[in-house]
């Protein structure tokens, strides 16, 4: 069985650095929430290595992120857990109905001013409702804000600490936002598929990526199929 990106790798063949060069620049060409690109993610984790593989690129940027985008499948699959246990909720449309649905990801005790914050955050499109890419976001930067939890939150974080440092791949001096040029210095795309990605990104348009755009965007990426909230 083969899967054809620009490149075959049966699944039988071992991924080296001779082929493995091959199946990232096959890749690289298409968008995250492409159907195609899923596949061959999920293609890549069930390869076998013959060793570690070194990417030979000039973007060391470059050369992480396509690890991190090596994890989606993984993140995909922690998301969908949460997912879960959100369609089971009620509307989240306040700062109080989300302390209280905070507990069942793991989340207890946080004062009224923390809610709050976390509440204001998430809600990309201000429209007073926590949506499930939202709910991602909330507890993202939870994390990111080093909140203790446990149980389910415990369990997810280590899958926001991924997101957390291909965020901080592309903000090293940690000014807590990418702004675009930075995204385009460090060429991890071509020079169209980088405004492509641009727009996807900056939820707001304002030039600059926050974490919270960046979890969203993350989101969308590694949901490949579901309702796209986009337009929430």
């Amino acid at each position: 069985m083969a899967v054809n990106i620009g490149v075959n790798i049966p699944l039988h063949e071992r991924l080296t650095e001779g082929n493995f060069g091959q199946f990232v620049k096959a890749l690289e060409k298409l968008s995250p929430k492409d159907e195609l690109f899923k596949v061959a993610t999920e293609l890549f984790d069930k390869l076998d290595f013959e060793h570690k593989v070194r990417i030979k690129t000039t973007s060391p940027a470059k050369k992480n992120f396509n690890r991190f985008v090596m994890q989606f499948s993984k993140i995909e699959s922690a998301f969908r857990k949460v997912k879960k246990t959100f369609d089971s909720l009620g509307k989240i449309g306040t700062p109080s109905e989300l302390a209280g649905v905070l507990p069942k990801f793991g989340l207890e005790g946080l004062n009224e001013d923390t809610v709050a914050g976390l509440f204001k955050e998430a809600d990309l499109d201000n429209s007073t409702t926590i949506e499930f890419k939202e709910l991602l976001i909330t507890l993202g930067c939870a994390y990111n804000k080093r909140i203790q939890g446990d149980g389910e939150f415990v369990n997810t974080s280590k899958f926001f600490k991924i997101i957390e440092d291909a965020f901080q791949l592309l903000d090293p001096e940690g000014q807590g936002y990418i702004t675009q040029q930075t995204i385009r210095d460090s060429k991890i795309w071509g020079k169209e598929q980088t405004e492509e990605r641009l727009k996807e990104l900056d939820y707001n348009n304002d030039s600059e990526i926050s974490l919270p755009e960046f979890i969203y965007c993350v989101s969308n990426w590694v949901f490949v199929d579901d309702d796209d909230e986009r337009d929430m």
